[in-house]
């Protein structure tokens, strides 16, 4: 680790702190919010649309325009859906030591609530600024909401936890996410960042929901 990298990990770390959880755990409490939301009669999807109607639009976000925050700990995230192949994904973001925005993880979900996919995407769609991959695990490690900052508790537990326990696929997303810009760069003069033919830059399949009764 360079210097540099050094120092940022330093100060986010001193800005957040770290989850104490292990990826296990964080899969255990993960299992238990889905199972709470489920004796409910719904999942992390219908809460996170607030009783609103899911519309295919990525401009519309649930269950506000600003979605869920944690002021103290200034992450966030937002629901929304645009892509036929999904009920909908969650956009997750921490923030850096001067107080802006990044993006961590794109959690999509099927139509019964269960994360099915993690994906990066391209800077376009979020705006926020870029960060290389391997600057990426302090904010990766940090992501933790209080469950108090929504009126569905279980829903804010089911995106912490699904980022809390895939700690290391989202890391490795990043890597994949960096060797992708590196390989379009050398194949094109245009900015990978403004192309718009590609939005997801790296993505992997998840079934942490699979055969949970």
């Amino acid at each position: 680790m360079n210097r540099r990298s050094f120092c940022t990990n330093t100060v986010i770390a001193s800005l957040f702190g770290f989850r104490t959880s292990s990826a296990w755990a964080g899969l255990e409490d993960l299992k238990m919010a889905a199972k709470r939301l489920g004796a409910l009669g719904t999942n992390a999807g219908l809460v996170a649309l607030d009783g609103k109607e899911r519309v295919l639009d990525p401009y519309r976000h649930y269950p506000s325009k600003s979605g869920v925050s944690d002021p103290a700990k200034g992450h966030r995230f937002f629901f929304h859906a645009h892509r036929n192949e999904e009920f909908g994904h969650f956009h997750t973001f921490s923030k850096d030591q001067y107080g802006a925005p990044v993006h961590l993880v794109m959690i999509s979900i099927n139509e019964q609530g269960e994360p099915i996919a993690l994906s990066t995407v391209n800077q376009w769609v979020t705006g926020t600024r870029h960060i290389q991959a391997d600057q990426m695990r302090p904010f990766i490690d940090a992501f933790e909401m209080s469950p108090t900052c929504y009126k569905q508790p279980d829903l804010v537990r089911f995106v912490t936890e699904t980022i809390g326990s895939h700690q290391s696929e989202i890391e490795a997303l990043f890597h994949e996410r960096d060797a992708w810009l590196k390989q379009y760069r050398s194949q094109n003069t245009a900015d990978p960042f403004k192309d718009k033919s590609h939005e997801i830059l790296s993505s992997r399949t998840i079934s942490p929901l699979k055969g949970m009764k």
